[in-house]
């Protein structure tokens, strides 16, 4: 299958298509600092041109759907398109037919020029709008074909139940909520594109749950596509949402496109191999990072208050070369630049460590941080953090390390951290004659299981005791019985 090659011109005062073939309608534009997405709503194109730093990364990106069990599908544009509206960097469009209305709205968040990083963000509101189907049985696709670093040579997978990834150097990730029912990624051929013919033919499609890689590893790269199916009924005046997070992130290890050595990494290298145990701690509970990007991660529950959070860093050209740290929180399915609050140290190159906080809710408080060489290639930093009294209740925790030799890699730990306020405690109601309230010694204690939480404060205020005599006997001032 043939592909065009579009060209864009993109300055600050004027943004020039010069070609453009096959769209139906004219195209809406959305501009964000070092990005820009080509959107047409009226054809199968879809999202057809999402350049980053000048390099375009897409080809396609659409929508298919079906009612009931029978085929065929159709895709979005069939639908009447009945309102469209935009901003510099936001679109969003209404199409309906009868009992049905979908409503999409699209997002674009750029970076500063030659990052190598932009997001796209998409929400879809399925609603039942109609008496005559109750519920509404709906099977909807969205089919993607990025051409990251150009249409060839790319691996594209899926890594259940709800990340697809596209990589040839640059990185395209999609992570979508709630999970897809099915997903299916494949390759595009001069002679075939099973998953877009089998959308676009007068049969019901399932995908197969194929999540590659494709090709096998050693094998040489393809021009990948990937889609995802969500089964849902929708009862009747009711809706579904699906809420989609692209990112366009550079190679590891990169800048301006320029291949270097590999990046500093907690866990493990580009070719998955562990290299740190216990990469990341949160207080005394430690995790090993096995894998890049995006990170497997029970919710983890911190109550406000000081809480320290320490990294053991690996840096393959030397401690030296490791030049910048940050740690933060984003709301799920967000990147680091919709961050809550994010805490940075960087060093420059006369070795000196300086913090950078961005906190405009207020969450945080005191912030101090330490640096320890572990040996030549290992750095260990931890960040001691006052969080204020205010509760958060989920939110992704992300890592990024960069070095000198403009390697950069990004963590994003996908359950991340719920703040608990510490001083709000749940009141137990007990079964008294008097009805009492009896304040717990733990945050959401289980009032069966009071003994076991008890145990665990009175250890902890032993130790204390324990060590309160023990540092008295070393200074001198302990009182021995007579």
């Amino acid at each position: 299958m043939n592909k065009w090659i579009i060209t864009v011109i993109f300055s600050t005062s004027f943004l020039i298509l010069l070609s453009v073939p096959e769209v139906h309608a004219e195209p809406f534009f959305l501009t964000d600092g070092n990005t820009i997405v080509a959107i047409s709503i009226e054809s199968q194109l879809g999202t057809f041109f999402w350049a980053v730093d000048d390099d375009n990364q897409i080809f396609q990106q659409w929508f298919w759907f079906r009612i009931g069990d029978d085929g065929p599908e159709k895709s979005l544009n069939r639908l009447t398109l009945v309102n469209n509206s935009t901003t510099t960097n936001t679109l969003t469009a209404n199409f309906t037919n009868g009992d049905l209305q979908i409503d999409v709205v699209w997002e674009l968040k750029g970076n500063t020029p030659s990052i190598g990083f932009a997001t796209l963000n998409e929400k879809i509101v399925i609603t039942n709008t109609g008496v005559s189907q109750d519920p509404m049985e709906m099977h909807f696709f969205q089919y993607t074909d990025f051409d990251v670093g150009g249409p060839q040579n790319n691996i594209v997978e899926i890594i259940p139940p709800n990340i697809a990834r596209q990589t040839n150097g640059p990185i395209a990730e999609t992570v979508v909520s709630p999970d897809p029912s099915h997903f299916q990624v494949g390759e595009v051929t001069e002679d075939d594109n099973m998953i877009l013919r089998s959308l676009n033919d007068d049969l019901a499609t399932t995908l197969n749950d194929t999540a590659g890689p494709i090709p096998i590893p050693g094998e040489e790269g393809v021009d990948g596509n990937w889609a995802f199916q969500w089964d849902v009924d929708i009862d009747r005046k009711k809706s579904f949402t699906i809420l989609k997070t692209k990112t366009i992130s550079p190679e590891p290890g990169s800048s301006n496109g320029s291949t270097t050595s590999e990046p500093p990494t907690i866990g493990p290298d580009r070719k998955g191999v562990i290299h740190v145990n216990d990469g990341i701690c949160i207080n005394i509970s430690c995790w090993t990072v096995t894998r890049d990007y995006h990170v497997d991660f029970e919710l983890y529950e911190m109550l406000t208050g000081k809480n320290t959070i320490s990294l053991e860093i690996l840096c393959p050209q030397g401690v030296a070369d490791c030049n910048y740290v940050a740690i933060g929180i984003t709301p799920p399915l967000q990147n680091i630049n919709s961050a809550i609050w994010n805490v940075a140290i960087t060093k420059d190159h006369l070795g000196e460590w300086s913090l950078q906080v961005s906190d405009p809710g207020g969450y945080l408080g005191e912030i101090t941080y330490t640096t320890q060489r572990i040996d030549n290639y290992r750095l260990g930093v931890s960040f001691t953090i006052d969080f204020m009294n205010k509760a958060i209740d989920k939110a992704w925790l992300w890592v990024q390390l960069r070095d000198f030799s403009n390697g950069v890699r990004n963590f994003y730990f996908n359950e991340g951290i719920k703040f608990v306020d510490v001083d709000a405690y749940p009141s137990v109601n007990t079964a008294y004659d008097k009805p009492i309230k009896v304040e717990p010694l733990c945050i959401n204690e289980d009032s069966s299981q009071r003994n076991s939480c008890a145990f665990e404060k009175v250890r902890d205020w032993t130790t204390q005791a324990a060590q309160k005599i023990l540092d008295d006997i070393l200074d001198g001032n302990y009182v021995y019985d007579k």
